[in-house]
This record gives C-alpha cells, sequence and structure tokens, in this order.
C-alpha cells in the first residue's frame, strides 16, 4: 500500500497545475548592443513614467529595429544606453547583446484568439496577435492576473514587447482539462484500491 501511496503522490507531484510558469533568466552586459524591437523610446529615468528623451527639435527619440547603442549600465528593467549624443533609458527587453540584431524568442506559449497587444505601459498598440501565433512569456505566467507581458514577431519580422488578455495566452505543457481529468483518474484510483486493500484486510 505504501508503494502504491508513492506512486499517486509521484503522480500527482508530475502533474499539478503550475500557476507560476518562470521565464528563463535575461542576460544583457554593458557595451554594444542593437534594437530588437520595432519601436524603443529612451526615458530620462528608469521608469515608464518618467520623461521621454528628446532631441534639440524637441522631439521624442524613438529607435528602431536593428539600430545600434552602447550600453552604459544595467537598472532592473531598464538599460542606461547612449544613442549618438544622447543618454536615456531603454526598456532592457527591446535590447540584446547577441551579434545579430535578429533575434526571436525561445516560444513558450500560443495565442488561443485573435486579441489586442497593449504597449509595455498598457497603451494601445495597434497591432494584433493572431490565433495560433507563437509568442514568449518572459515574466512568468499566472492565470490570475489580467495581463500577461509578452514577446511576439510582428508581420515584418520584428520582435515586440506588449502586454496580451492573460484569458489569449495558452502556456506550453498538459492542458488544464488534462489535468483536472487525471486528478479525477487518479483520485478514483486511490478509492478502488483502498476499499481493495480494506476488502483484503477484513478476509
Amino acid at each position: 500500500m505504501k508503494k502504491i501511496g508513492a506512486i499517486l503522490i509521484l503522480l500527482l507531484i508530475i502533474f499539478c497545475p503550475l500557476s507560476n510558469v518562470k521565464a528563463k533568466g535575461y542576460a544583457l552586459e554593458s557595451g554594444q548592443a542593437y534594437v530588437i524591437s520595432s519601436k524603443c523610446d529612451l526615458y530620462t529615468l528608469p521608469d515608464f513614467n518618467s520623461p521621454k528623451v528628446v532631441d534639440e527639435n524637441n522631439e521624442i527619440i524613438s529607435l528602431k529595429h536593428m539600430q545600434n547603442v552602447e550600453i552604459l549600465e544595467i537598472n532592473g528593467d531598464f538599460a542606461q544606453i547612449m544613442y549618438k549624443n544622447y543618454s536615456g533609458y531603454a526598456y532592457k527587453y527591446y535590447l540584446t547583446s547577441n551579434s545579430s540584431p535578429t533575434v526571436y524568442p525561445v516560444f513558450n506559449a500560443t495565442i488561443r484568439k485573435d486579441c489586442d497587444i497593449l504597449n509595455v505601459d498598457k497603451t494601445p498598440s495597434g497591432y494584433t496577435a493572431k490565433k495560433n501565433d507563437r509568442i514568449y512569456i518572459y515574466q512568468g505566467y499566472d492565470e490570475k492576473v489580467t495581463l500577461t507581458a509578452i514577446q511576439i514577431v510582428l508581420e515584418d519580422g520584428t520582435l515586440y514587447n506588449g502586454y496580451v488578455s492573460t484569458e489569449f495566452v495558452k502556456p506550453d505543457g498538459i492542458s488544464s482539462l488534462l489535468i483536472v481529468g487525471l486528478t479525477i483518474i487518479i483520485a478514483a484510483v486511490t478509492v478502488i484500491l483502498s476499499l481493495i486493500f480494506i476488502k483484503k484486510k477484513k478476509k
């Protein structure tokens, strides 16, 4: 009976729901880097609520895909960079230290249904994630939160960071329905084995 119990516990551990799928660590170092998003604004502080860096014509400096920058230091989710004669903070997930500017994520989820993509500041981006599009969840997955941070490759081939409604995100792995089904089966098997064991003991 102890062996059966151990097997059942092992099955439960293997198939239990993952409430928070963690993303892989993001390595970014000081030095030369490339912009891998379709748009990358610079901020005066490592905060999306801080003013954006502007040029001499008072126009917002917005870097484009494949542009080269120099990373001075990493500060949380931001990187302090130099671009021409301008310094500011860029969202670090928009940059790569890889020698190739064409860097795509290791996808770990799928879009369930067509949905709007929000910018990293959670404003409308004008882009749409299509059903069955592959995405990368880079800040973890929690089905209880409203929005999930993703990376997605747009139609023009550029990488875009933003948010989509969690209800439209399907992480790779065993589905919730399958997990529930397996849990019910395991519970039923446990009850049956317990009854058999009790009957044998009475004899």
